[in-house]
């Protein structure tokens, strides 16, 4: 248990370069674009489908196909 304190320690005290920084700065701004970005197309990909749904797929006419098919079935047992 010392040897994870003092190496957090040692780890804790060490100081970076400011290019380190920078370097890191860049990579997190990307990251965070790239989430972003993700966030947006599902909204985006969300918005499309509903409004597929909604305007775009016809109605199906489930009553009248249910007769046409027992009619049609009732038909065939006729015979």
């Amino acid at each position: 248990m010392d040897e994870i304190i003092k190496f957090l320690w040692k780890f804790l005290r060490l100081k970076m370069t400011g290019s380190v920084t920078v370097e890191g700065s860049w990579i997190m701004s990307i990251c965070l674009l790239l989430i972003g970005m993700g966030i947006l197309l599902g909204y985006r990909i969300y918005d499309q489908s509903v409004d597929y749904v909604l305007n775009d797929i016809p109605q199906v006419e489930v009553v009248r196909n249910f007769r046409i098919a027992t009619t049609v079935r009732d038909l065939i047992d006729q015979q």
